[in-house]
Protein backbone atom coordinates (compact mmCIF):
# COMPACT_ATOMS: atom_id res chain seq x y z
CA UNK A 1 0.00 0.00 0.00
CA UNK A 2 1.32 3.42 -0.93
CA UNK A 3 2.08 5.81 1.90
CA UNK A 4 3.57 9.25 2.44
CA UNK A 5 6.37 10.12 4.83
CA UNK A 6 6.80 13.29 6.86
CA UNK A 7 10.19 14.08 8.41
CA UNK A 8 10.95 16.71 11.06
CA UNK A 9 14.74 16.95 11.04
CA UNK A 10 15.08 18.94 14.24
CA UNK A 11 18.02 20.47 16.04
CA UNK A 12 17.64 18.23 19.12
CA UNK A 13 15.42 15.38 17.91
CA UNK A 14 14.31 13.83 14.63
CA UNK A 15 10.74 12.63 14.14
CA UNK A 16 9.19 10.63 11.29
CA UNK A 17 5.50 9.97 10.62
CA UNK A 18 3.63 8.04 7.94
CA UNK A 19 0.33 8.90 6.30
CA UNK A 20 -2.04 6.93 4.09
CA UNK A 21 -3.85 8.55 1.15
CA UNK A 22 -7.39 9.79 1.85
CA UNK A 23 -8.78 6.96 -0.27
CA UNK A 24 -7.09 4.39 1.98
CA UNK A 25 -8.39 5.79 5.25
CA UNK A 26 -6.01 8.73 5.67
CA UNK A 27 -4.49 7.33 8.88
CA UNK A 28 -1.30 9.00 10.15
CA UNK A 29 1.04 7.73 12.84
CA UNK A 30 4.51 8.13 14.22
CA UNK A 31 7.36 5.78 13.31
CA UNK A 32 9.40 4.43 16.22
CA UNK A 33 13.02 5.42 15.62
CA UNK A 34 14.48 4.04 18.83
CA UNK A 35 13.99 1.68 21.72
CA UNK A 36 12.92 4.40 24.17
CA UNK A 37 10.36 6.26 22.06
CA UNK A 38 9.34 7.45 18.65
CA UNK A 39 11.88 10.30 18.60
CA UNK A 40 15.60 9.90 18.13
CA UNK A 41 18.31 12.38 19.13
CA UNK A 42 19.85 14.39 16.31
CA UNK A 43 23.36 13.30 17.24
CA UNK A 44 26.17 11.91 15.08
CA UNK A 45 29.29 9.98 16.11
CA UNK A 46 32.20 9.03 13.83
CA UNK A 47 33.73 5.60 14.43
CA UNK A 48 37.46 5.01 14.18
CA UNK A 49 36.88 3.51 10.70
CA UNK A 50 35.00 6.60 9.51
CA UNK A 51 31.50 5.11 9.79
CA UNK A 52 28.83 7.53 11.00
CA UNK A 53 26.37 6.56 13.71
CA UNK A 54 23.22 8.61 14.30
CA UNK A 55 20.28 8.57 16.66
CA UNK A 56 20.12 6.68 19.94
CA UNK A 57 23.25 4.62 19.25
CA UNK A 58 25.20 7.82 18.64
CA UNK A 59 23.79 9.49 21.76
CA UNK A 60 24.86 6.57 23.95
CA UNK A 61 28.34 6.47 22.49
CA UNK A 62 28.71 10.28 22.58
CA UNK A 63 28.96 10.12 26.38
CA UNK A 64 32.04 7.89 26.15
CA UNK A 65 33.72 9.54 23.14
CA UNK A 66 32.70 13.22 23.18
CA UNK A 67 35.58 14.12 20.84
CA UNK A 68 33.95 12.00 18.10
CA UNK A 69 30.40 13.30 18.64
CA UNK A 70 28.42 16.24 17.31
CA UNK A 71 25.02 17.58 18.36
CA UNK A 72 23.07 20.67 17.34
CA UNK A 73 24.79 20.69 13.93
CA UNK A 74 21.58 21.82 12.21
CA UNK A 75 22.34 25.28 13.57
CA UNK A 76 25.68 25.15 11.77
CA UNK A 77 24.09 24.61 8.35
CA UNK A 78 25.73 27.00 5.89
CA UNK A 79 28.85 27.48 8.01
CA UNK A 80 31.90 26.73 5.82
CA UNK A 81 33.89 25.67 8.89
CA UNK A 82 33.63 21.87 9.22
CA UNK A 83 33.00 19.97 12.41
CA UNK A 84 35.98 17.80 13.36
CA UNK A 85 35.00 14.38 14.70
CA UNK A 86 37.85 12.13 15.66
CA UNK A 87 40.29 14.18 13.58
CA UNK A 88 38.19 14.05 10.38
CA UNK A 89 36.18 17.01 9.06
CA UNK A 90 32.45 16.74 8.42
CA UNK A 91 30.10 19.38 7.05
CA UNK A 92 26.74 19.99 8.78
CA UNK A 93 25.10 19.05 5.48
CA UNK A 94 26.72 15.60 5.54
CA UNK A 95 25.72 14.98 9.16
CA UNK A 96 22.12 16.01 8.47
CA UNK A 97 22.06 13.76 5.39
CA UNK A 98 23.27 10.78 7.44
CA UNK A 99 20.59 11.48 10.07
CA UNK A 100 17.88 11.78 7.43
CA UNK A 101 18.98 8.60 5.65
CA UNK A 102 18.91 6.54 8.85
CA UNK A 103 15.51 7.93 9.86
CA UNK A 104 13.94 7.09 6.50
CA UNK A 105 15.70 3.73 6.50
CA UNK A 106 13.98 2.92 9.81
CA UNK A 107 10.61 3.85 8.33
CA UNK A 108 11.22 1.70 5.25
CA UNK A 109 12.21 -1.25 7.45
CA UNK A 110 9.03 -0.84 9.51
CA UNK A 111 6.73 -0.55 6.49
CA UNK A 112 8.50 -3.05 4.25
CA UNK A 113 8.44 -0.72 1.23
CA UNK A 114 9.75 2.75 0.33
CA UNK A 115 7.43 5.76 0.61
CA UNK A 116 5.69 7.09 -2.48
CA UNK A 117 6.10 10.72 -1.32
CA UNK A 118 8.39 12.43 1.18
CA UNK A 119 7.81 15.83 2.79
CA UNK A 120 10.68 17.42 4.71
CA UNK A 121 10.21 20.43 7.00
CA UNK A 122 12.46 23.41 7.68
CA UNK A 123 12.34 26.60 9.79
CA UNK A 124 10.37 29.44 8.23
CA UNK A 125 12.98 32.08 9.08
CA UNK A 126 15.77 30.63 6.94
CA UNK A 127 17.08 32.77 4.08
CA UNK A 128 17.98 31.69 0.52
CA UNK A 129 21.52 30.57 1.37
CA UNK A 130 20.46 28.19 4.13
CA UNK A 131 17.60 26.89 2.01
CA UNK A 132 20.03 26.08 -0.80
CA UNK A 133 22.25 24.21 1.64
CA UNK A 134 19.25 22.34 3.03
CA UNK A 135 18.26 21.31 -0.51
CA UNK A 136 21.49 19.30 -0.61
CA UNK A 137 20.51 17.18 2.40
CA UNK A 138 17.94 14.91 0.71
CA UNK A 139 20.16 14.58 -2.36
CA UNK A 140 23.13 13.43 -0.27
CA UNK A 141 20.82 11.08 1.62
CA UNK A 142 20.04 9.29 -1.66
CA UNK A 143 16.43 10.44 -1.95
CA UNK A 144 14.57 11.27 -5.12
CA UNK A 145 11.66 13.71 -5.22
CA UNK A 146 11.26 15.54 -1.90
CA UNK A 147 8.88 18.37 -1.05
CA UNK A 148 10.04 20.92 1.54
CA UNK A 149 7.54 22.94 3.58
CA UNK A 150 7.92 25.21 6.57
CA UNK A 151 7.41 23.93 10.09
CA UNK A 152 4.54 26.31 10.99
CA UNK A 153 2.56 25.18 7.93
CA UNK A 154 3.12 21.51 8.82
CA UNK A 155 2.05 22.12 12.42
CA UNK A 156 -1.11 23.98 11.35
CA UNK A 157 -1.97 21.14 8.96
CA UNK A 158 -1.84 18.68 11.86
CA UNK A 159 -3.94 20.90 14.14
CA UNK A 160 -6.50 21.37 11.35
CA UNK A 161 -7.02 17.59 11.18
CA UNK A 162 -7.33 17.09 14.92
CA UNK A 163 -9.43 20.11 15.93
CA UNK A 164 -12.62 21.64 14.61
CA UNK A 165 -11.69 24.79 12.73
CA UNK A 166 -14.14 26.41 10.33
CA UNK A 167 -13.46 28.42 7.20
CA UNK A 168 -12.43 31.95 8.11
CA UNK A 169 -10.82 31.04 11.43
CA UNK A 170 -7.52 32.82 12.05
CA UNK A 171 -4.73 31.14 14.01
CA UNK A 172 -1.15 31.95 14.91
CA UNK A 173 1.38 29.11 15.05
CA UNK A 174 3.99 29.38 17.81
CA UNK A 175 6.70 26.80 17.04
CA UNK A 176 9.46 26.70 19.64
CA UNK A 177 11.79 23.81 18.87
CA UNK A 178 15.25 22.82 19.91
CA UNK A 179 17.18 25.36 17.87
CA UNK A 180 14.85 27.93 16.30
CA UNK A 181 11.59 29.75 16.92
CA UNK A 182 9.07 30.27 14.11
CA UNK A 183 5.68 31.94 14.03
CA UNK A 184 3.15 32.50 11.26
CA UNK A 185 -0.46 33.61 10.91
CA UNK A 186 -2.84 31.43 8.91
CA UNK A 187 -6.47 31.51 7.80
CA UNK A 188 -8.48 28.35 7.23
CA UNK A 189 -10.07 28.19 3.79
CA UNK A 190 -11.80 25.07 2.44
CA UNK A 191 -10.49 23.24 5.46
CA UNK A 192 -6.84 24.03 4.78
CA UNK A 193 -4.52 26.63 6.39
CA UNK A 194 -3.42 29.49 4.14
CA UNK A 195 -0.56 31.67 5.45
CA UNK A 196 -1.05 35.40 5.70
CA UNK A 197 1.77 37.94 5.61
CA UNK A 198 5.35 36.92 6.23
CA UNK A 199 6.61 34.46 8.85
CA UNK A 200 8.67 35.75 11.73
CA UNK A 201 10.92 34.15 14.29
CA UNK A 202 14.16 34.12 16.24
CA UNK A 203 16.67 31.93 14.43
CA UNK A 204 19.08 31.31 17.32
CA UNK A 205 16.62 30.52 20.09
CA UNK A 206 15.36 27.14 21.22
CA UNK A 207 15.49 24.41 23.80
CA UNK A 208 19.27 24.04 23.57
CA UNK A 209 19.59 27.59 24.87
CA UNK A 210 17.40 26.71 27.85
CA UNK A 211 19.61 23.66 28.47
CA UNK A 212 22.63 25.95 28.50
CA UNK A 213 20.91 28.26 31.00
CA UNK A 214 20.38 25.29 33.36
CA UNK A 215 24.05 24.32 32.98
CA UNK A 216 25.09 27.88 33.84
CA UNK A 217 22.91 27.69 36.95
CA UNK A 218 24.65 24.48 38.01
CA UNK A 219 28.05 26.06 37.44
CA UNK A 220 27.08 29.05 39.58
CA UNK A 221 25.81 26.85 42.39
CA UNK A 222 29.07 24.84 42.33
CA UNK A 223 31.29 27.92 42.42
CA UNK A 224 32.54 27.64 38.84
CA UNK A 225 33.36 23.92 38.89
CA UNK A 226 32.04 23.49 35.33
CA UNK A 227 34.13 26.30 33.89
CA UNK A 228 37.18 24.82 35.63
CA UNK A 229 36.96 21.58 33.64
CA UNK A 230 39.92 20.83 31.39
CA UNK A 231 38.76 20.55 27.72
CA UNK A 232 41.77 18.30 27.01
CA UNK A 233 40.94 15.85 29.80
CA UNK A 234 38.86 12.91 28.65
CA UNK A 235 37.46 12.28 32.15
CA UNK A 236 36.39 15.92 32.46
CA UNK A 237 34.68 15.90 29.05
CA UNK A 238 32.87 12.63 29.77
CA UNK A 239 31.62 14.10 33.05
CA UNK A 240 30.49 17.26 31.25
CA UNK A 241 28.58 15.24 28.64
CA UNK A 242 26.73 13.39 31.40
CA UNK A 243 25.97 16.64 33.19
CA UNK A 244 24.49 18.13 30.03
CA UNK A 245 22.13 15.17 29.73
CA UNK A 246 21.05 15.65 33.34
CA UNK A 247 20.34 19.34 32.64
CA UNK A 248 18.08 18.39 29.72
CA UNK A 249 16.16 15.94 31.90
CA UNK A 250 15.81 18.56 34.62
CA UNK A 251 14.41 21.11 32.17
CA UNK A 252 11.84 18.61 30.91
CA UNK A 253 10.90 17.58 34.46
CA UNK A 254 10.08 21.19 35.39
CA UNK A 255 7.25 21.16 32.84
CA UNK A 256 5.39 18.86 35.28
CA UNK A 257 7.08 19.37 38.69
CA UNK A 258 7.70 22.49 40.74
CA UNK A 259 11.31 21.55 41.48
CA UNK A 260 13.93 18.94 40.63
CA UNK A 261 17.41 17.79 41.60
CA UNK A 262 20.31 17.71 39.13
CA UNK A 263 22.93 15.05 39.99
CA UNK A 264 26.50 16.18 39.34
CA UNK A 265 29.20 13.57 38.79
CA UNK A 266 32.40 15.33 37.80
CA UNK A 267 35.92 14.05 38.52
CA UNK A 268 36.41 16.62 41.27
CA UNK A 269 32.79 17.22 42.36
CA UNK A 270 29.96 14.95 43.54
CA UNK A 271 26.81 16.87 44.38
CA UNK A 272 23.12 17.52 43.69
CA UNK A 273 21.90 20.94 42.61
CA UNK A 274 18.30 21.98 43.32
CA UNK A 275 16.40 23.87 40.64
CA UNK A 276 12.84 25.21 41.01
CA UNK A 277 10.41 26.06 38.23
CA UNK A 278 10.29 29.67 39.42
CA UNK A 279 14.08 30.00 39.09
CA UNK A 280 14.05 28.36 35.67
CA UNK A 281 11.28 30.65 34.40
CA UNK A 282 13.16 33.68 35.64
CA UNK A 283 16.20 32.57 33.61
CA UNK A 284 14.33 32.11 30.32
CA UNK A 285 11.69 34.86 30.52
CA UNK A 286 13.79 37.47 28.59
CA UNK A 287 14.22 35.01 25.73
CA UNK A 288 10.51 34.17 25.68
CA UNK A 289 9.67 37.88 25.61
CA UNK A 290 11.48 38.10 22.24
CA UNK A 291 9.26 35.32 20.87
CA UNK A 292 6.12 37.21 21.89
CA UNK A 293 7.40 40.27 20.04
CA UNK A 294 7.99 38.10 16.97
CA UNK A 295 4.33 37.00 17.12
CA UNK A 296 3.26 40.67 17.16
CA UNK A 297 5.42 41.31 14.07
CA UNK A 298 3.78 38.40 12.26
CA UNK A 299 0.34 39.75 13.16
CA UNK A 300 1.23 43.20 11.83
CA UNK A 301 2.54 41.68 8.62
CA UNK A 302 -0.70 39.73 8.16
CA UNK A 303 -2.77 42.81 9.14
CA UNK A 304 -4.55 40.78 11.79
CA UNK A 305 -5.42 42.10 15.24
CA UNK A 306 -4.75 39.80 18.23
CA UNK A 307 -8.43 39.77 19.19
CA UNK A 308 -9.30 38.40 15.73
CA UNK A 309 -7.37 35.17 16.36
CA UNK A 310 -9.34 32.04 17.14
CA UNK A 311 -6.39 30.53 19.00
CA UNK A 312 -2.60 30.30 19.16
CA UNK A 313 -1.29 26.84 18.27
CA UNK A 314 1.79 25.77 20.25
CA UNK A 315 4.18 23.21 18.74
CA UNK A 316 7.74 22.10 19.39
CA UNK A 317 9.15 20.41 22.48
CA UNK A 318 9.92 23.68 24.28
CA UNK A 319 6.29 24.80 23.91
CA UNK A 320 5.50 22.51 26.86
CA UNK A 321 7.19 24.96 29.23
CA UNK A 322 4.21 26.31 31.26
CA UNK A 323 5.50 29.88 31.05
CA UNK A 324 5.09 29.86 27.26
CA UNK A 325 1.30 29.45 27.35
CA UNK A 326 0.94 31.97 30.18
CA UNK A 327 2.95 34.66 28.36
CA UNK A 328 1.12 34.10 25.06
CA UNK A 329 -2.34 34.27 26.62
CA UNK A 330 -1.41 37.35 28.64
CA UNK A 331 0.06 39.19 25.64
CA UNK A 332 -2.60 38.32 23.06
CA UNK A 333 -5.68 37.64 25.13
CA UNK A 334 -6.40 34.48 23.14
CA UNK A 335 -6.32 30.80 24.21
CA UNK A 336 -3.11 28.85 23.61
CA UNK A 337 -3.65 25.28 22.39
CA UNK A 338 -0.91 22.70 22.80
CA UNK A 339 -0.97 19.16 21.45
CA UNK A 340 -0.58 16.20 23.78
CA UNK A 341 2.75 15.54 22.04
CA UNK A 342 3.97 18.89 20.71
CA UNK A 343 7.20 17.30 19.46
CA UNK A 344 5.15 15.19 17.05
CA UNK A 345 2.98 17.94 15.53
CA UNK A 346 5.34 18.99 12.73
CA UNK A 347 6.13 15.43 11.59
CA UNK A 348 2.45 14.42 11.67
CA UNK A 349 1.47 17.49 9.66
CA UNK A 350 4.19 16.77 7.10
CA UNK A 351 2.90 13.19 6.81
CA UNK A 352 -0.62 14.47 6.12
CA UNK A 353 0.74 16.72 3.37
CA UNK A 354 2.69 13.81 1.86
CA UNK A 355 -0.40 11.58 1.97
CA UNK A 356 -2.50 14.24 0.27
CA UNK A 357 -0.02 14.31 -2.60
CA UNK A 358 -0.88 10.67 -3.29
CA UNK A 359 -4.53 11.46 -3.95
CA UNK A 360 -5.46 10.72 -7.59
CA UNK A 361 -5.34 13.80 -9.80
CA UNK A 362 -8.60 14.88 -11.48
CA UNK A 363 -8.99 13.65 -15.07
CA UNK A 364 -9.44 16.51 -17.54
CA UNK A 365 -11.56 15.89 -20.67
CA UNK A 366 -9.80 16.15 -24.02
CA UNK A 367 -11.02 18.05 -27.05
CA UNK A 368 -12.72 14.93 -28.37
CA UNK A 369 -14.61 14.44 -25.14
CA UNK A 370 -12.49 11.52 -24.00
CA UNK A 371 -10.43 11.48 -20.84
CA UNK A 372 -6.65 11.42 -20.80
CA UNK A 373 -4.16 10.89 -17.99
CA UNK A 374 -2.90 14.17 -16.53
CA UNK A 375 0.37 15.12 -14.89
CA UNK A 376 0.21 14.47 -11.17
CA UNK A 377 -0.09 17.65 -9.08
CA UNK A 378 -0.04 18.18 -5.30
CA UNK A 379 -3.22 17.30 -3.47
CA UNK A 380 -5.50 19.83 -1.82
CA UNK A 381 -3.67 19.80 1.49
CA UNK A 382 -0.48 20.93 -0.17
CA UNK A 383 -1.83 23.43 -2.67
CA UNK A 384 -4.22 25.13 -0.28
CA UNK A 385 -2.45 27.63 1.86
CA UNK A 386 1.15 26.57 1.27
CA UNK A 387 2.00 28.51 -1.86
CA UNK A 388 2.29 31.88 -0.17
CA UNK A 389 5.00 34.02 1.33
CA UNK A 390 4.88 32.01 4.55
CA UNK A 391 6.23 29.08 2.65
CA UNK A 392 9.61 30.80 2.54
CA UNK A 393 11.75 32.72 4.98
CA UNK A 394 11.99 36.49 5.01
CA UNK A 395 15.28 37.61 3.53
CA UNK A 396 17.18 40.81 3.08
CA UNK A 397 16.64 40.80 -0.67
CA UNK A 398 12.87 40.45 -0.28
CA UNK A 399 12.77 36.92 -1.55
CA UNK A 400 9.16 36.03 -0.93
CA UNK A 401 8.93 33.14 -3.36
CA UNK A 402 5.79 31.25 -2.50
CA UNK A 403 4.78 27.66 -2.12
CA UNK A 404 6.45 24.42 -1.11
CA UNK A 405 9.62 23.71 -3.04
CA UNK A 406 9.92 20.31 -4.66
CA UNK A 407 13.40 18.96 -5.37
CA UNK A 408 12.83 16.47 -8.13
CA UNK A 409 13.96 15.20 -11.47
CA UNK A 410 11.95 16.18 -14.55
CA UNK A 411 9.02 13.86 -15.15
CA UNK A 412 8.19 13.59 -18.83
CA UNK A 413 5.47 11.02 -18.44
CA UNK A 414 1.77 11.62 -18.12
CA UNK A 415 0.80 8.39 -16.43
CA UNK A 416 0.81 7.46 -12.75
CA UNK A 417 4.03 6.76 -10.94
CA UNK A 418 5.43 3.24 -10.86
CA UNK A 419 6.70 1.69 -7.66
CA UNK A 420 8.31 -1.69 -7.90
CA UNK A 421 9.32 -2.17 -4.29
CA UNK A 422 12.25 -1.31 -2.07
CA UNK A 423 15.55 -0.33 -3.50
CA UNK A 424 18.99 0.14 -2.04
CA UNK A 425 21.19 3.17 -2.53
CA UNK A 426 24.69 3.62 -1.23
CA UNK A 427 26.48 6.61 0.16
CA UNK A 428 30.26 6.53 0.12
CA UNK A 429 32.03 5.64 3.32
CA UNK A 430 34.36 8.19 4.86
CA UNK A 431 38.01 7.80 4.05
CA UNK A 432 40.60 7.42 6.76
CA UNK A 433 42.16 10.77 6.03
CA UNK A 434 40.57 14.21 6.00
CA UNK A 435 38.48 15.20 3.04
CA UNK A 436 38.18 18.50 1.22
CA UNK A 437 35.87 20.88 3.05
CA UNK A 438 35.77 24.00 0.94
CA UNK A 439 32.14 24.56 1.81
CA UNK A 440 29.13 23.12 3.57
CA UNK A 441 28.61 20.59 0.79
CA UNK A 442 31.42 18.38 2.10
CA UNK A 443 30.10 14.84 2.31
CA UNK A 444 32.55 12.90 4.44
CA UNK A 445 31.37 9.97 6.44
CA UNK A 446 28.25 9.06 4.54
CA UNK A 447 27.13 5.48 4.84
CA UNK A 448 24.87 3.14 2.90
CA UNK A 449 21.15 3.01 3.49
CA UNK A 450 18.39 0.71 2.38
CA UNK A 451 15.16 2.04 1.01
CA UNK A 452 14.29 5.30 -0.62
CA UNK A 453 11.45 6.77 -2.59
CA UNK A 454 10.67 5.07 -5.86
CA UNK A 455 11.45 7.03 -8.99
CA UNK A 456 8.71 8.01 -11.35
CA UNK A 457 8.47 8.65 -15.05
CA UNK A 458 11.27 7.58 -17.36
CA UNK A 459 13.29 5.72 -14.72
CA UNK A 460 10.26 3.70 -13.58
CA UNK A 461 9.36 2.71 -17.14
CA UNK A 462 12.93 1.59 -17.70
CA UNK A 463 12.50 -0.88 -14.82
CA UNK A 464 15.28 0.53 -12.63
CA UNK A 465 15.08 2.87 -9.68
CA UNK A 466 18.19 4.92 -10.35
CA UNK A 467 19.18 7.77 -8.06
CA UNK A 468 19.96 10.69 -10.35
CA UNK A 469 22.32 13.58 -9.75
CA UNK A 470 19.68 15.98 -8.56
CA UNK A 471 22.18 18.84 -8.40
CA UNK A 472 22.34 18.73 -12.20
CA UNK A 473 18.66 19.71 -12.42
CA UNK A 474 18.41 23.28 -11.08
CA UNK A 475 15.08 24.33 -9.61
CA UNK A 476 13.36 27.38 -11.05
CA UNK A 477 11.36 29.16 -8.36
CA UNK A 478 7.77 29.80 -9.47
CA UNK A 479 6.76 33.47 -9.44
CA UNK A 480 3.03 33.03 -10.12
CA UNK A 481 2.09 30.95 -7.09
CA UNK A 482 2.31 27.62 -8.92
CA UNK A 483 4.55 24.75 -8.03
CA UNK A 484 8.28 25.14 -8.79
CA UNK A 485 9.25 24.25 -12.34
CA UNK A 486 12.42 22.61 -13.59
CA UNK A 487 14.52 24.16 -16.32
CA UNK A 488 14.51 20.76 -17.99
CA UNK A 489 10.75 21.14 -18.54
CA UNK A 490 11.47 23.91 -21.06
CA UNK A 491 12.90 21.40 -23.49
CA UNK A 492 9.49 20.32 -24.80
CA UNK A 493 8.97 20.97 -28.58
CA UNK A 494 7.09 24.16 -29.50
CA UNK A 495 4.32 23.68 -32.07
CA UNK A 496 3.62 26.74 -34.33
CA UNK A 497 0.76 27.27 -36.69
CA UNK A 498 1.59 27.76 -40.46
CA UNK A 499 0.46 31.38 -40.33
CA UNK A 500 2.69 32.20 -37.38
CA UNK A 501 5.59 30.40 -39.05
CA UNK A 502 5.10 32.51 -42.21
CA UNK A 503 5.05 35.74 -40.19
CA UNK A 504 8.23 34.79 -38.33
CA UNK A 505 10.00 33.91 -41.60
CA UNK A 506 8.97 37.21 -43.22
CA UNK A 507 10.25 39.18 -40.27
CA UNK A 508 13.56 37.35 -40.39
CA UNK A 509 13.99 38.13 -44.13
CA UNK A 510 13.11 41.78 -43.51
CA UNK A 511 15.73 42.03 -40.79
CA UNK A 512 18.38 40.58 -43.11
CA UNK A 513 17.47 43.05 -45.89
CA UNK A 514 17.67 46.01 -43.54
CA UNK A 515 21.05 44.84 -42.33
CA UNK A 516 22.33 44.58 -45.91
CA UNK A 517 21.08 48.09 -46.81
CA UNK A 518 22.63 49.54 -43.67
CA UNK A 519 25.96 47.91 -44.50
CA UNK A 520 25.94 49.28 -48.06
CA UNK A 521 25.19 52.83 -46.91
CA UNK A 522 27.96 52.66 -44.37
CA UNK A 523 30.50 51.52 -47.01
CA UNK A 524 29.46 54.22 -49.50
CA UNK A 525 29.78 56.95 -46.91
CA UNK A 526 33.22 55.68 -45.88
CA UNK A 527 34.52 55.70 -49.52
CA UNK A 528 33.11 59.18 -50.22
CA UNK A 529 34.73 60.64 -47.15
CA UNK A 530 38.09 59.12 -48.13
CA UNK A 531 38.06 60.60 -51.71
CA UNK A 532 37.23 64.12 -50.50
CA UNK A 533 40.14 64.38 -48.09
CA UNK A 534 41.81 67.85 -48.07
CA UNK A 535 45.24 68.22 -49.78
CA UNK A 536 48.38 68.27 -47.71
CA UNK A 537 49.56 71.73 -46.65
CA UNK A 538 52.73 72.92 -48.41
CA UNK A 539 55.88 72.65 -46.37
CA UNK A 540 57.39 76.01 -45.39
CA UNK A 541 60.60 77.02 -47.14
CA UNK A 542 63.71 75.91 -45.35
CA UNK A 543 61.94 73.26 -43.35
CA UNK A 544 63.40 69.83 -43.33
CA UNK A 545 61.56 66.53 -43.05
CA UNK A 546 62.40 64.42 -40.07
CA UNK A 547 61.91 60.72 -40.55
CA UNK A 548 61.01 58.83 -37.42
Amino acid sequence: MRYGLGVDLGTSFTAVATGLPPGDGGHVGMVSLGSHGVLTPTVAVADADGRLLTGEAAARRAVRVPDRAAAGFKRRLGDPTPLVLGGAPYSPTALLAATLADAIGAAVAARGAPPAAVVLTRPAVWGPYRMEQFDEVPRLAGLGSVTIVTEPVAAATHFAATRMFTDGDLVAVYDLGGGTFDTAVLRFETGQPRPLGLPEGVEWLGGVDFDEAVLRHVDTELGGAVDALDPHSRDDMVGLARLRRECVLAKEALSFDEETEIPVSLPAVRAEVRLTRATFEQMISPALASTVEAVHRALRSAEVAPQDLTAVLLSGGSARVPLVARMIEAALGRPALVDAHPKHAVALGAARIAAARLAPAPVAPTAAGASAPARSEPGPATTAGLETAAGQGTTADSDTTTGPRTIAAPDTTAGPEVTSGPETTARPEATAGPEATAGPEATAGQKSIAGTVAMTGTEARAGAHTVLDWAAVPVQRAQDGTRPRLWADAGAPVVMSPRRLLVVTALAVLVLLLAAVAGGLYGYAHRTRGSAAPPLLPRPAGASMVLA
